[in-house]
């Protein structure tokens, strides 16, 4: 269906698919959600897009699409919305230009005094229990160290960590659409689904399509179905 409300921030478009009156109620602005991230060079081909989820019923709740921008202005966009929706996790893949944004995310919330362990998945609370992680303070975020800092994110590469993109496409993606097909709602992301094929034994998009839009859907879903220790993210 069209989006229920499309808002213009710092000239990239939100479509959302509450009512506009809703958007900046207190229900929304703290609204538990999963802010799947899939990022691109934005340089015309392949797109930036996220995708928010609510964890109360998993419905989506907005989408973005980007192709053509400044990867920066990009990742100030997205530490504005965090910032206006408080209850919102996000969850980027660690990949290219996802690497940059993620960093600069954690620099802009330490700035504020905000924790970046608890408003961005990663591995120290996804794995506190390992011993690799358990002596990791969340609480000490004025300085986080590369190597910490690399624990940020979804690797899709990643299947050591028991992240990659064959658990997304398999394992995620057929549970959330058990689950959600009728409140997926936007027409980009339905149409990168169906469009969906396999190449080289791995599900992967049709030649000229895309599956950005779905790689962020995906990266939410997977918050909500295997992520750890919700708790520190706020999340019941």
């Amino acid at each position: 269906r069209e989006p229920l409300y499309c808002e213009i921030i710092d000239d990239f478009i939100i479509r959302w698919y509450i009512p506009k009156e809703k958007v900046n109620s207190q229900e929304v602005l703290q609204i538990k959600g999963a802010l799947g991230c899939d990022s691109s060079e934005n340089i015309g081909k392949d797109f930036t897009t996220f995708t928010l989820v609510s964890i109360k019923d998993m419905s989506v709740v907005a989408t973005f699409r980007c192709n053509n921008s400044n990867t920066m202005a990009i990742a100030r966009f997205i530490v504005k919305f965090l910032l206006k929706y408080t209850g919102v996790v996000f969850i980027p893949e660690r990949q290219n230009t996802g690497i940059a944004i993620t960093d600069f995310v954690i620099e802009e919330l330490q700035k504020r005094n905000i924790n970046p362990y608890t408003r961005i998945y990663n591995d120290v609370v996804q794995n506190r229990n390992e011993d690799r992680y358990k002596d990791i303070s969340i609480y000490n975020y004025t300085e986080i160290p590369a190597n910490i800092r690399g624990m940020f994110g979804y690797r899709t590469g990643g299947a050591a960590s028991g992240t990659s993109r064959n658990l997304l496409y398999k394992q995620v993606m057929f549970k959330a659409l058990e689950l959600i097909a009728t409140r997926v709602y936007d027409r980009t992301l339905i149409t990168e689904l169906v469009n969906l094929t396999t190449r080289g034994g791995r599900i992967d998009h049709s030649n000229g399509k895309h599956d950005d839009q779905v790689i962020s859907l995906l990266l939410a879903c997977y918050l909500i179905f295997f992520g750890k220790n919700l708790y520190l993210y706020g999340i019941d």
